[in-house]
């Protein structure tokens, strides 16, 4: 069983719609999106995986065959 810590990091009204914020939390930077058309809430790492940039909380968000996906900013790339 894992142990899961839960800290308030902000308020639905400080959220881009359809958008994305980077939460610094110790050495990690974690992406942590709210799809508002969806009403739905997700986070994953920071970095692209393809560029190895701090950048996918800045990316775009959007549904590819109503899975849910966001774009790096820089090369749009899709991620899960």
């Amino acid at each position: 069983m894992s142990n899961q810590n839960w800290f308030h990091v902000c308020s639905v009204q400080d959220m881009p719609h359809n958008g994305g914020v980077c939460v610094k939390y110790g050495e990690h930077q974690i992406a942590l999106y709210y799809f508002t058309h969806r009403n739905e809430w997700y986070a994953s790492q920071n970095l692209c995986p393809h560029k190895q940039q701090m950048a996918l909380s800045r990316g775009m968000l959007g549904s590819q065959q109503g899975e849910p996906k966001v774009a790096c900013p820089f090369h749009k790339k899709l991620f899960p």
